[in-house]
């Protein structure tokens, strides 16, 4: 090779271009000398330049790959940081992000790695260029054909130069898509966040609930509560079962009207409800534990469907067509039964056999709120966790039934197995029922439901004119199981919009007051099924009902007790005759007669407590014949006529004063300046009062009788003893003050009287004027006291001491505890609640002495008592009267 082309050869560094080097030569070359030699050469030097150019092609390839790898990584590390620019995003939206949990994080990897952009080998190694051993091919003795070996050689290097090309032209597109996918992950994460970040609209708020919810961890059996639902002895008992076949069509009726509410106007797609990461931040808190117990089952419903139902109701409350056609008032709230220890106490009266019902303690209470400071219950809720009463129990055992007849008073119990397994279902079933029906009648209620959690919700209903008949609707939320975001929740069957709806109803439901509870009282029968308790009783002399045949059949309370037979003993069962000893006296003063004792034994009611974690289901528990009070029967044989549906007056008559009340127990002559002084007269002249003391009491018992809803008000705060009333006699005008009560609690409450009469020079001044007591005929029922059968009547004292007064009537306070103290009763619990101030002495008012410490017996006899006409003697002996 000639110097020249030497040196224009070695300063060319592309192929293609070394090819037209070597063709120019070859021209050249072949106008001199032997063309033969001339190819020949040129071919040996183009296969070493062949074989350089090969040599330099990996080295290129080689080259082309490493920076295609320091491309990815380069990828790789801008997507890293695109990530950390997009969480330090994240940490800017959020004004605290959380970590991941470990299910999350090995998801979120999962989902964002396992398919990257990977070259292809076989488009790395197709650019390679096979090249032939020249010396295999001028072995032979053929001669060479080296121009048509240079023409290839000259392609393969063109097709290597485009190869290369090709190589980084795809190596620098999967960078721009790598950076493209990165971008795209980045703004899809941020959008993401923000969506998450948002609150909601209603349709996506109930949809979040429903998917986020519906399906909560249950603990196995093993890892539960033990205890299984009792029979609810002496709760009233419904005497029918019927579907409640208008129930989805009235829960759709109220969900569209909500979903109406809130697409209309300026309501239309508003984002008011929590964000998805909220409720998310609610769902890990759900999912930490799994549903074992009472506790857990309480906590999952409150977090799940309760708070939730309140976030739509204030909502709706926000929007005045919804607020009025709703009857939201200020909304609801939901509270549990005060505490755990708590029982219920229920016994008898000895005149009749009631029941009393002093506390029935539901799960839970649904609150309406109104104008802010009054309240109602419209709707209870009995819990049982889904060990205890499954979906497919209730989906077995809940039919169409006649539930006293057939798991009351029947002795009949299937032996086939199917059919035995059936029985168990339905008791089971019906025993959770009439715990939830027996609060529903005691607080006069309309709607309540019956849940497991978000597997089943038993709907109840109770007709106002047909309260043994309880109409049913089983709803089950999870069956839906998940809805794709997306998709609307046309009809109120999840967990949240069901139970909403429910309540909604309950809103608009007249209370019924204590006339109807009265009334609905006396048309039912109890659950009794007590075997031991059976042999106990003897027949009725008269043939009735009581005098049932005892049954061969055991009791069993849960499908899990033991089917064995073993007979009972016909002794007297001994945990029930101390329960019967250790009962409360109706009287601190004397014991219950015998009669009053066996009339307390056949109470549909009782003091058991309801389903507990260490009730066990005992094996040995037989099942005797259904007794029912026989008073209950009796009053269901007339036939007492469906009370009206009654809405008390509006009381706004103002108290008497404490110098009126004053005058009318002394005789003395009318206040004039007493807001009631026309009222009290009977003549324009005349300066005395119409009526004795006694005699208003008399009168005012009377008026409660017949009917406890007039002029019987409720006000102020209930006291952990009793409920102040406001009573007004609407015959004579006067209006006054009942402190009301229980019978559990009465014995403690009653002993306010001793203390009054200790006071009596006191009284209108530092004391109330207290008149006396006198004991219901149709109780007054209160869904923290229960049965209130007991008031003590007084003047009215005054008004709360504020804050802002307390500094200003130390000196009063003190003067009035003062001669209290000298009076000789220690009041024992002095706090200002117990304090009022009287505008019209101008003195502090102490009340509520029924803690207090007595240093000395009350006058028994008193001048005034020796002056008391027949008449008011006569008065003061009648029954349910105490006169102070």
């Amino acid at each position: 090779m000639s110097a020249d082309l030497q040196e224009e050869t070695t300063s060319t560094s592309q192929p293609g271009e070394q090819l037209r080097v070597y063709q120019k030569e070859i021209r050249r070359l072949t106008t001199t000398g032997n063309a033969r030699e001339n190819y020949k050469r040129l071919f040996q030097e183009a296969e070493e330049k062949l074989q350089e150019a090969e040599e330099r092609y990996r080295k290129i390839q080689q080259q082309a790959e490493e920076r295609y790898r320091k491309i990815q990584q380069q990828a790789e590390e801008r997507y890293r940081k695109t990530e950390q620019l997009a969480e330090e995003k994240l940490q800017q939206i959020q004004e605290r992000e959380r970590y991941t949990t470990f299910d999350e994080f090995i998801l979120l990897c999962h989902n964002l790695y396992h398919l990257p952009k990977v070259l292809d080998s076989s488009q790395l190694t197709a650019g390679k260029i096979p090249l032939n051993n020249p010396t295999k091919a001028m072995t032979g003795n053929a001669p060479k054909d080296y121009e048509r070996l240079f023409r290839e050689a000259e392609e393969k290097l063109q097709q290597a130069d485009e190869r290369l090309r090709e190589s980084r032209q795809q190596a620098e597109e999967r960078l721009r898509e790598s950076q493209q996918q990165a971008e795209e992950r980045h703004r899809k994460s941020l959008q993401q966040a923000e969506e998450r970040q948002r609150q909601t609209t209603f349709d996506e708020f109930v949809l979040q609930c429903h998917n986020l919810f519906h399906l909560p961890k249950v603990a196995n059996i093993s890892e539960s509560t033990t205890g299984t639902i009792p029979a609810p002895k002496r709760k009233y008992c419904p005497a029918r079962l019927v579907p409640w076949v208008d129930c989805p069509s009235q829960l759709q009726s109220v969900y569209d009207s909500i979903r109406r509410h809130f697409r209309s106007g300026d309501n239309a797609a508003q984002r008011v409800f929590p964000s998805s990461i909220l409720l998310e931040g609610f769902q890990e808190e759900v999912m930490a534990k799994a549903i074992s117990c009472e506790q857990d089952l309480l906590i999952y419903d409150r977090l799940t469907r309760e708070n939730r139902i309140r976030d739509v109701v204030s909502q709706l409350c926000k929007i005045p067509a919804a607020r009025q056609e709703l009857q939201l008032g200020d909304g609801i709230e939901f509270a549990s039964h005060a505490s755990p220890a708590e029982t219920e106490t229920l016994t008898s009266e000895a005149s009749g056999g009631l029941p009393t019902i002093t506390k029935p303690l539901p799960d839970v209470f649904s609150i309406s709120k109104v104008n802010g400071e009054d309240c109602k219950v419209i709707s209870t809720c009995e819990q049982k966790p889904p060990h205890k009463l499954s979906v497919e129990t209730i989906r077995m055992g809940l039919r169409p039934m006649n539930l006293w007849q057939e798991m009351v008073k029947s002795n009949k119990i299937p032996t086939d197995p199917t059919e035995k397994m059936k029985y168990d279902a339905a008791r089971l079933v019906c025993s959770a029922i009439v715990q939830e029906y027996h609060v529903m009648i005691s607080l006069g209620l309309e709607y309540s439901y019956l849940t497991n959690g978000p597997h089943a919700d038993v709907m109840l209903w109770v007709p106002y004119d047909d309260p043994s008949t309880l109409h049913f609707h089983l709803a089950e939320p999870s069956k839906q199981g998940y809805i794709s975001v997306g998709n609307t929740i046309n009809q109120p069957t999840t967990s949240v919009t069901g139970i909403l709806c429910l309540l909604m109803m309950s809103l608009r439901s007249r209370p019924r007051g204590n006339q109807w509870r009265a009334w609905a009282r006396s048309q039912l029968k109890g659950w009794r099924t007590s075997f031991d308790y059976a042999h106990r009783v003897p027949p009725s002399p008269d043939g009735g009902q009581d005098a049932e045949l005892p049954s061969s059949e055991p009791d069993y309370p849960s499908p899990e007790a033991s089917s064995e037979y073993i007979p009972s003993s016909p002794l007297s069962n001994p945990a029930a005759d101390k329960e019967t000893a250790a009962r409360p006296r109706t009287r601190a003063s004397c014991a219950p007669s015998d009669k009053e004792n066996r009339a307390r034994d056949t109470s549909p009611d009782s003091s058991d407590s309801d389903d507990s974690d260490d009730n066990q289901a005992n094996p040995a528990r037989k099942r005797g014949f259904s007794s029912v009070s026989a008073s209950c029967q009796s009053a269901r044989q007339p036939g007492p006529p469906v009370p009206e549906d009654y809405e008390p007056p509006e009381h706004n008559a103002r108290f008497c004063s404490q110098l009126c009340i004053l005058g009318l127990r002394n005789n003395a002559p009318l206040d004039n300046d007493c807001p009631n002084a026309e009222l009290h007269r009977r003549s324009s002249t005349q300066s005395h009062h119409s009526i004795s003391a006694d005699e208003l009491l008399q009168k005012l018992k009377e008026q409660l009788d017949s009917n406890i809803d007039a002029y019987c008000t409720p006000f102020a705060d209930r006291g952990g003893y009793g409920m102040p009333f406001k009573l007004t006699l609407t015959a004579y005008g006067y209006t006054l003050v009942g402190k009301g009560t229980n019978r559990r609690l009465w014995g403690e409450v009653s002993q306010e009287a001793q203390a009054y009469r200790i006071l009596q020079k006191l009284q209108g001044v530092a004391v109330p004027v207290f008149l006396g007591s006198i004991d219901l005929s149709i109780t007054y029922f209160d869904y923290y006291l229960g049965d209130i059968r007991h008031m003590l009547i007084m003047s009215y004292g005054g008004d709360e001491i504020s804050q802002d007064q307390r500094g200003r009537l130390k000196g009063e306070i003190r003067r009035s505890i003062k001669e209290v103290k000298n009076c000789g009763v220690v009041h024992q619990d002095l706090r200002i609640r117990n304090m009022l101030w009287n505008k019209e002495s101008e003195r502090v008012v102490i009340i509520d002495f029924h803690r207090a410490k007595l240093a000395r017996r009350p006058i028994l006899a008193t001048q005034t008592s020796k002056r008391k006409a027949p008449l008011q003697s006569e008065v003061r002996q009648a029954k349910g009267i105490r006169a102070s």
